[in-house]
């Protein structure tokens, strides 16, 4: 349930493990003169791998962002390679590549299988973290959809606006496939906070008063709370995935000239993820039915983003992006329309 919930979470490696792979990379190569390549892989379901690790590209000065492969083993012999050995353990496989020529002889496919093992151990811990990341913004997710129905379609909504966005700007900005995944995965709980909200306010059919605004503003800290238990009851440490998933929380409603909550930040001091979510909430807000307006249409959405940016208030990037995609849109708004609004 919850992996076709929240969709796979892409594996990041922490930089410790990273050189620690470098370490037993070159330590396979030293044991194995005619190693040629040591590759590692975590198994993504249905035939699919996350390549998390290339002695080639490292040894290059280089790691690329996880990608997917099919078949490994099939692939690299597409390639050219001749010999391989391969070791699984765990939901992970690693695969070395002879030179061209060479065998690996019964003593070093041992030794290599020793590698294997320490390697494959090393992964683990970053890979269960991520699972159980994965699970509790699973639970976190679910809680919200539970909590009010539009609010769960407002979710749906703003996590794919917030991977058009992202995909627009990777070039620009950088993004790397392993980010744009796990934005569009963790701005679903951006609003989580409003589970704390009492339903006379998050439920209100009608314009907010002052007072209750303010209440309803307290979802930002909310949010963070409940995302810190979440962390502890799952015994997941602070990782990228973790800080990037607060600063969502924490930002989106941020804006760029000082204007928004809870901490007024400016321009640069909010991070690129909080201006994407930002600029997809917004657009989703405007585009959903209230009980006290109707929805505007994307054109009427696209027209107050841009107008906001042009105040200083949105990224003009991240709303440039989202014009790009007009016909995406259009089809996102339509797939997760809110219910009609009964009022009376």
């Amino acid at each position: 349930m919850f992996s076709e919930l929240v969709g796979p979470l892409v594996p990041v490696l922490h930089p410790q493990q990273l050189s620690q792979l470098h370490q037993l990379g070159a330590r396979a190569h030293g044991l194995v003169p005619h190693l040629q390549r040591l590759l590692c892989f975590a198994d993504a379901g249905d035939g699919q791998f996350w390549l998390l690790f290339d002695s080639q590209a490292a040894a290059s000065g280089e790691q690329p962002a996880p990608q997917l492969w099919g078949d490994p083993a099939a692939q690299l012999q597409h390639q050219g390679a001749a010999e391989l050995f391969t070791e699984v353990l765990a939901g992970h496989r690693i695969v070395c590549v002879a030179e061209p020529g060479t065998a690996f002889a019964p003593a070093e496919q041992a030794a290599l299988a020793v590698l294997a093992e320490l390697i494959i151990t090393n992964l683990r811990s970053g890979a269960d973290a991520l699972e159980a990341l994965r699970q509790a913004t699973g639970v976190a997710h679910e809680f919200a959809r539970l909590r009010d129905s539009e609010t769960g379609h407002h979710l749906e909504r703003v996590s794919r606006i917030t991977r058009m966005i992202a995909m627009g700007l990777a070039e620009s900005h950088q993004l790397s496939p392993t980010f744009i995944e796990q934005l569009s995965l963790f701005s679903r709980l951006h609003d989580i906070g409003k589970i704390g909200i009492p339903d006379g306010i998050l439920l209100k059919p009608g314009r907010l008063t002052p007072e209750e605004m303010v209440v309803m503003r307290t979802h930002v800290e909310l949010g963070l709370e409940i995302l810190h238990k979440l962390l502890g009851q799952h015994s997941i440490p602070d990782q990228p995935a973790t800080r990037l998933m607060a600063n969502i929380i924490r930002t989106h409603h941020e804006r760029l000239d000082g204007s928004g909550y809870p901490a007024g930040l400016r321009g640069a001091a909010i991070p690129i993820e909080g201006r994407i979510v930002a600029v997809a909430d917004v657009f989703d807000a405007v585009t959903s039915t209230r009980p006290y307006r109707r929805s505007a249409s994307v054109a009427e959405g696209l027209e107050l983003v841009h107008e906001l940016a042009h105040k200083g208030e949105l990224d003009p990037a991240c709303v440039a992006a989202l014009e790009a995609n007009r016909e995406e849109l259009e089809s996102v708004v339509a797939d997760y329309r809110d219910p009609p609004v009964l009022v009376g």
